[in-house]
C-alpha cells in the first residue's frame, strides 16, 4: 500500500506514541494523501506524574466505518479486534511499510534480527556515509521512518523490529531492496503469539528483496530462511569463517565492538555496505575503527567500588545475556536479570547459566550467588523469579529474588566483590576500579515498573550516580 492508496479512506491511527504522532503527522499533510478522515485511538499505558497510567479499554465499534488502520509497533495485529477487522476486508499496516513502499524499496537497507539490528544498522549507515553516499538512518532505532520520505536521492537504512516487520505486504516494491538478518531468537510471544509466528512475521520483510544477507553462522536463523516460513529473495549465506566472497571482506579487528555475535554483525554490515556502493569500498575498513558502540549495549557507565558498571539494558533475549558474559568471562560479573515476563521458555538459559560453572544445590551460597564464583545472579520481577525457578530446577542454587532494579542494586555488594587493581577491563577502557563488573543485562523487557529501556537504564544510572559511581570518560 502507498500513501496515495489512502486517498478518500476512512483511516485510524491506532497508538499514539513516537510512530505513532509520526503519522499522524504524515497522513494529515495532502501533499502526500488526502483519507477522507483520520481519527486517533490510543489504548497504551502512558507516564503521568512518574507513574504509568493503566491501558485504556477498546471502545465498542471503534472499528466501525474505518477502512484502514495505521497502527502503532505495539500494537499486535493479532489481537481479536484487529483480526476480526481484517476477516472482514480491512487493511491494517504501519508506517514503516507504507515508508517503503512509498519508496517502491528501492535504495532501501532493511535490517532485522532478534539481537544485533541496532548496530548492524547503525554499522552499514556509518560504512556508506564514510564511503561518501549520502545515507540516512531510521526506523526502530528512534527516528520514525516518515523522515526519510523527502530525501529519496539518499540511501536509507531501515532498522526494523518484528512489529514493523509483521505489516509488510508481499508485493513487488514492498520490500527493501537489500535485506539484513542478524539473528532468531524466542521473543515477543505475548505480541506474535507464537515463535513460529513470530519467525514469519520477521521473515515478511525479505520477500521481494533483491539480496537478503542472512548471518549463516546460526544454524536456526539458516533454517528459518529456508523459504519454508515465507519467502526469502535472493538469499545469501553470509559467515565470519573464512574470506572473501561470502565470507569475511576486510580486517574486523580494529572495530571497537566486543563479542563474537558483533564480529558476525560487523560482517553482515560490511557485506551489506558494499552492495549500496558495489565495491568493497577502500575506506571501510577505516571506518571501523571510527564507528562508536551504541547505548545501552555492552556501555561502560563507570565505576563503583570494586566494579566496572556495564549497561547492557537492550539485551532483553536470554542469548544476548549469554553473550554479555562471554564478553567478560575472565572476570567476576554480578548480573541483575529480570523484568516483565513475555512467557518465553527460560529453562535452556537456566541451564546454561548453572553449566557454564558446575555449580550446584548444596553449595554455598552469598549475595546473589546461584551461579558460580564467576557469576552471580540477582534476579527481579516476575521474569526474574521465573528464571529463578529454572535455575533451581536445573540443580543450580537459587539467587536472590528481588522486586524491582532498586532493590536488585541494594542486594550488590560493590566495596567486597573484588580487591582494587589496576587492569585494562574487558571493553579497552583503562581503570583502576577492580576486575569485577555490574552487568545489567535483563533477559527481559522493561515493560511494568518502566515505560520503556530507557527509562530502566536512566533509573541504573542514577541508582550509581545516587550510590558513589564515578563516570566512565
Amino acid at each position: 500500500m502507498r500513501l496515495r492508496d489512502l486517498d478518500g479512506k476512512r483511516v485510524l491511527v491506532w497508538g499514539l506514541g513516537r510512530e505513532g504522532r509520526a503519522a499522524m503527522g504524515l497522513l494529515t499533510d495532502s501533499t502526500w494523501c488526502r483519507p477522507a478522515s483520520v481519527e486517533t485511538f490510543d489504548d497504551g499505558p502512558r507516564e503521568h506524574g512518574g507513574t504509568l497510567a493503566v491501558a485504556r479499554e477498546v471502545p465498542e465499534g471503534l472499528l466501525d466505518g474505518v477502512d484502514v488502520v495505521v497502527k502503532s509497533p505495539g500494537v499486535s495485529r493479532y489481537r481479536s479486534e484487529l483480526r476480526a477487522f481484517s476477516a472482514q476486508g480491512g487493511v491494517i499496516t504501519g508506517l514503516t511499510a507504507l515508508v517503503i513502499a512509498e519508496r517502491g524499496g528501492r535504495r532501501v537497507v532493511g535490517v532485522t534480527g532478534t539481537k544485533g539490528k541496532s548496530t548492524t544498522a547503525s554499522l552499514i549507515a556509518h560504512l556508506v556515509a564514510a564511503a561518501g553516499e549520502s545515507v540516512e538512518l531510521a526506523g526502530n532505532i528512534g527516528r520514525p521512518a516518515v523522515e526519510v520520505l523527502s530525501t529519496p536521492q539518499s540511501w536509507v537504512v531501515l532498522e526494523c523490529s518484528s512489529y514493523q516487520c509483521a505489516d509488510i505486504e508481499n508485493a513487488p516494491g514492498c520490500s527493501p531492496e537489500i535485506g539484513v538478518f542478524t539473528s532468531i531468537y524466542e521473543e515477543h510471544l505475548d505480541w506474535h503469539g507464537s515463535y513460529e509466528r513470530y519467525v514469519a512475521d520477521k521473515v515478511r520483510l525479505f520477500a521481494q528483496c533483491d539480496t537478503t544477507l542472512v548471518n549463516a553462522m546460526q544454524p536456526e536463523l539458516v533454517r528459518v530462511t529456508d523459504g519454508s516460513l515465507g519467502p526469502v529473495a535472493g538469499r545469501r549465506l553470509i559467515s565470519d569463517d573464512h574470506a572473501g566472497g561470502d565470507g569475511v571482506l576486510v580486517d574486523l579487528q580494529g572495530v571497537n565492538l566486543q563479542g563474537v555475535h558483533n564480529r558476525r554483525n560487523t560482517n553482515l554490515a560490511v557485506h551489506a555496505a558494499s552492495h549500496v556502493m558495489g565495491i568493497v569500498h577502500p575506506r571501510f575498513e577505516a571506518a571501523l575503527a571510527t564507528f562508536r558502540p551504541l547505548e545501552h549495549r555492552l556501555h561502560v557507565l563507570g565505576y563503583w567500588g570494586g566494579l566496572t558498571v556495564v549497561d547492557d539494558v537492550l539485551a532483553t533475549a536470554p542469548e544476548a545475556v549469554l553473550a554479555a558474559l562471554d564478553v567478560f568471562a575472565d572476570r567476576p560479573v554480578t548480573v541483575l536479570l529480570g523484568g516483565y515476563d513475555r512467557a518465553i521458555d527460560y529453562r535452556d538459559f537456566a541451564a546454561t547459566l548453572v553449566a557454564r560453572t558446575g555449580v550446584g544445590a548444596g553449595v554455598g551460597a552469598g549475595v546473589g550467588a546461584g551461579v558460580g564464583a564467576g557469576v552471580r545472579v540477582i534476579a527481579m520481577g516476575p521474569a526474574g523469579v521465573r528464571i529463578a525457578d529454572e535455575m533451581e530446577r536445573a540443580g543450580g542454587v537459587r539467587p536472590v529474588t528481588v522486586a524491582t532494579l532498586a532493590d536488585a542494586v541494594d542486594a550488590v555488594d560493590a566495596v567486597d566483590a573484588v580487591d582494587a587493581v589496576d587492569v585494562v577491563d574487558a571493553v579497552g577502557h583503562p581503570d583502576s576500579a577492580g576486575r569485577g563488573v555490574l552487568l545489567l543485562s535483563p533477559g527481559a523487557t522493561s515493560y511494568g515498573e518502566f515505560a520503556d529501556y530507557r527509562e530502566r537504564s536512566a533509573r541504573f544510572r542514577s541508582l550509581l550516580l545516587q550510590r558513589g559511581m564515578t563516570l566512565a570518560g
